[in-house]
């Protein structure tokens, strides 16, 4: 199967995803990851014991991860495009880049007030600023992300 492309996906099969993650060693030609859905943690990722040095690609779209970068970049240190789309991780993005607009090329979602109304820039820019002016921004980005987390 010489210069064969493996592409793993799995959707909405939280087992399946694990047993994947756990057995990523098995998979050596593996170049996409694609687990949507799946009901993975950061802590998940954080347990997965070998490295996918052949993984270029990981789908992470629609799971529970809020700051799963520093085990991604263990697990998958070959990758070149990660997608990330739909997990919890904007709410920490939002305090590290109040500014930031698009990310994975897309608009940032808008959170709802209690009353149901888009709350206005000012007043989601004042609700990031002071989440990440409690933060002490001083130290390195792995500080930074420990205190994140």
């Amino acid at each position: 199967m010489e210069g064969t492309v493996m592409d793993i996906v799995v959707r909405n099969d939280r087992q399946a995803a694990l047993d994947v993650l756990h057995n990523i060693w098995y998979y050596k030609e593996v170049e996409s990851l694609h687990l949507e859905g799946c009901s993975l943690s950061d802590g998940d990722i954080a347990e997965v014991a070998f490295e996918a040095p052949s993984v270029r690609y990981v789908c992470m779209r629609s799971n529970c991860l809020r700051s799963p970068w520093k085990h991604l970049a263990e697990k998958f240190p070959n990758m070149e495009e990660l997608d990330c789309r739909d997990n919890r991780k904007e709410d920490v993005l939002r305090c590290m880049f109040p500014l930031l607009e698009r990310l994975n090329n897309a608009p940032m979602e808008t959170h709802e007030t209690e009353e149901g109304d888009v709350p206005s820039d000012s007043e989601r820019h004042e609700d990031w600023s002071s989440s990440a002016s409690e933060i002490d921004w001083s130290g390195s980005n792995e500080e930074i992300l420990d205190v994140l987390r």
